[in-house]
C-alpha cells in the first residue's frame, strides 16, 4: 500500500468535484445533496490521514540550556531534602532519653538504610527519569506546531508542513558496538522522540524529500536566538488580572503554549513555569490550577520564575512511515479529559 499514491488519488477525486469544501450556506446546501457532502468529507478525512507521516527522531540539546534545567531541579531536590530532614529531626529529638523495648528495639536495629545511603543503580535511575522529564516538558511545548486557524499571507513562503503533533513519550536509543555517533562536548546525550507530521497537500507529492529538510531546519535553533534564551526569566506579577494573562498561555504542566509579553518580559513557546518559593511543596499542576482560580487566596505581588525552553543541538530522522499503518497504537487526536487534542499518547 502506497500512502503517497493513495493521497494523490484522493486529491484528484476531490478536484473532480465542483466544490473543494463542504457547503456552508443554506443556498449551497440546497444545491448539494447529502451523498455528495458525505463523499467529499470522507475523501477529505482519508486524504489527511494518508498525508500524515510518523517520525522517530534521535535528538540532543544544547548543554548550556540543559544545565539551567538540571540546576533548578537539583535546587528543588535539595530544598525538599532539607524540609524532610527538619521533619525527621522532630521525632528523633522527642525520643531522646527513651529506652527502646520489644519490637521498637528490633526495628531500630534492623531498619532499612535511609535514602541518603542509596548509591549506584538506584541513583542513576533517578537521574535518568529526571532527564526524561526535561525532554517530556520540551515535547509538551509542541515545537513547530502550526496555528491553522490563522490565514496565511499571500507572499508567505511555501510551507510543506501543514501540522506537527508530538507523542508524549521519550526513550533512550539502544546502544550498539558499531554506533558511530560522536558525542559533542556542547551537547547532551541523545534521546528518541516521536511526532506525526501532516504534509501540505500536493506540495509533498511534488518533492517527497523537501518537507523533511524543512522540518529539520526549523527544529534546529538559530545560534543568535539560542544565546538569548539560556537564562531564567523573572516576572513580577502585580495583580490577579496579570496572573490570568499568564495562565491563559500555560498548559496544565506549566509549559508556555504561545509567545506573550508580560511586564516587559517575553515568554516564549516552551518556557516552563517553576513552582513559586511559597508553593515549593506543590506539583506544578497544582500550582497552575491555583493560579488560574478566581477564588484562590494568592498574595500579590508574586514573583514567577520561568525556565527557557531546551534548544535542539542536533536531530536525525531514524525511522519514517505512514501514520495510517500505526494509528491504532495512539490516542489524542480528538482530545478529551486527559489530552487537549494537540499531544498524542501511546494507547
Amino acid at each position: 500500500r502506497d500512502s503517497t499514491k493513495a493521497s494523490r488519488v484522493l486529491c484528484d477525486g476531490m478536484s473532480c468535484m465542483d466544490r473543494r469544501q463542504p457547503p456552508c450556506t443554506k443556498d449551497a446546501e440546497l444545491a448539494c445533496n447529502p451523498s455528495e457532502v458525505f463523499t467529499w468529507k470522507l475523501m477529505l478525512s482519508n486524504c489527511e490521514a494518508f498525508q500524515s507521516r510518523i517520525l522517530i527522531l534521535k535528538i540532543c540539546f544544547h548543554l548550556d540550556g540543559w544545565k539551567v534545567h538540571a540546576a533548578t531541579a537539583e535546587n528543588e531536590a535539595a530544598e525538599e531534602e532539607e524540609a524532610q530532614a527538619a521533619l525527621d529531626q522532630v521525632p528523633s529529638e522527642q525520643s531522646r532519653g527513651k529506652v527502646l523495648r520489644g519490637m521498637d528495639a528490633w526495628n531500630a536495629v534492623h531498619s532499612p538504610p535511609t535514602p541518603e545511603v542509596l548509591q549506584g543503580p538506584a541513583r542513576e535511575t533517578d537521574q535518568s527519569e529526571a532527564d526524561m522529564q526535561h525532554v517530556i516538558r520540551w515535547v509538551r511545548s509542541r515545537p513547530l506546531c502550526r496555528d491553522t486557524q490563522v490565514p496565511k499571507e499571500e507572499d508567505a513562503p511555501e510551507d510543506l508542513l501543514h501540522q506537527v503533533r508530538w507523542i508524549e513519550h521519550v526513550e533512550y536509543p539502544p546502544t550498539h558496538g558499531d554506533d558511530t555517533d560522536d558525542d559533542d562536548e556542547h551537547a547532551t546525550g541523545k534521546f528518541l522522540v516521536g511526532c506525526v507530521v501532516r504534509l501540505s497537500g500536493r506540495n509533498c507529492l511534488r518533492s517527497p524529500d523537501a518537507w523533511s529538510v524543512q522540518f529539520i531546519d526549523e527544529l534546529q535553533t538559530d545560534e543568535s536566538e539560542r544565546h538569548a534564551s539560556v537564562e531564567t526569566k523573572k516576572v513580577v506579577v502585580p495583580s490577579q488580572a496579570v496572573m490570568h494573562a499568564i495562565t491563559d498561555v500555560l498548559d496544565a504542566e506549566g509549559v508556555v503554549q504561545e509567545m506573550k509579553e508580560i511586564q516587559d518580559v517575553m515568554l516564549k513557546t516552551g518556557d516552563i513555569l517553576c513552582s513559586p518559593h511559597d508553593m515549593r511543596d506543590m506539583e506544578v499542576k497544582e500550582v497552575v490550577k491555583i493560579l488560574r482560580s478566581k477564588d484562590a487566596q494568592v498574595s500579590y505581588p508574586k514573583t514567577l520564575i520561568f525556565l527557557p525552553s531546551l534548544q535542539v543541538f542536533d536531530v536525525k530522522v531514524v525511522e519514517s512511515g505512514p501514520y495510517t499503518d500505526v494509528h491504532r497504537h495512539f490516542s489524542g487526536f480528538l482530545g478529551g479529559d486527559a489530552v487537549d487534542g494537540k499531544i498524542l499518547r501511546p494507547s
